[in-house]
């Protein structure tokens, strides 16, 4: 938890004071700082929920829970079920929640669905859509105390170089790693019955905005394009368009920052 904090606090538009971090939380812990989303949270926000811990398979009842710090194995009372958890993510109003959780706990709360390797939906429109998805890293399965997941999540999130990235593609870059790697099948989804429209929770890198000049609300809703130099558009437009057939490209392009001034940047571009 704390190497995917860390990047997300420094490579993305996640401000500290906005993030709450529980170490060996009890379940009035996770159910306090639930109550306190709900309470702030409105419409124009974005929420992440990370939980990596022990989890529970019920295959009888068919439901999923978390094992918090105060959890007893034999008594369901300190258990916090995907039930509950869904009855939080109905009354959390933001525009977008996204759930990644490194535990065994799947099944019913998703509507899994594959991956697309095709080209995304322009970033306006999924980012207009509500949203509420999750990611697993291993639904019914035990999931390892040495968290192939999690290595591959946060490597990937360091490595990104593009201006948005939606989970959708984050999941889908890492998730072969994962299953070469380890003995767990990561899934992605929607959660089922809490407020999906077919949008996504966007990333947004601060290294372009940090090069630019450009602050967070100049980058959004604009494309990329838009930022490359005009002489350089075409040749981007085609490198980009022969990626999207499946074939990694290198090339240079120049940027146009806030104060006119060009950057030069080196584009190494690989298809999903």
């Amino acid at each position: 938890a704390q190497d995917l904090y860390d990047v997300l606090l420094s490579e993305y538009y996640f401000d500290k004071e906005n993030v709450i971090l529980l170490k060996n939380a009890k379940r009035s812990d996770i159910t306090d700082a639930l109550d306190i989303l709900a309470e702030k949270i409105t419409r124009n926000d974005n929420l992440l929920i990370f939980y990596a811990g022990h989890g529970w398979w019920d295959k009888n009842a068919n439901v999923g829970y978390w094992l918090p710090e105060d959890a007893r194995i034999s008594r369901k009372a300190d258990w916090l079920g995907n039930s509950t958890l869904c009855d939080y993510l109905k009354v959390i109003n933001s525009k977008h929640t996204l759930l990644i959780t490194d535990a065994c706990f799947g099944g019913s709360i998703f509507k899994t669905r594959s991956v697309s390797l095709e080209a995304p939906k322009a970033i306006q429109m999924l980012y207009d859509l509500p949203s509420r998805k999750a990611m697993t890293s291993g639904t019914l399965t035990e999931v390892p105390d040495r968290s192939t997941f999690i290595k591959y999540l946060v490597e990937r999130l360091n490595s990104n170089e593009e201006k948005y990235i939606s989970s959708e593609q984050l999941f889908s870059s890492f998730r072969i790693a994962v299953i070469n790697n380890s003995d767990v099948i990561p899934q992605y989804g929607e959660i089922r019955n809490v407020g999906d429209e077919g949008g996504d929770f966007i990333f947004i890198n601060r290294r372009l905005s940090t090069l630019t000049g450009f602050a967070r609300e100049d980058w959004m809703g604009r494309s990329y394009f838009d930022l490359v130099a005009p002489e350089d558009r075409v040749e981007a437009r085609s490198n980009f368009n022969k990626t999207l057939q499946g074939k990694a490209r290198i090339f240079e392009v120049r940027m146009i920052c806030q104060n006119g001034v060009p950057l030069y940047l080196s584009m190494n571009i690989n298809p999903i």
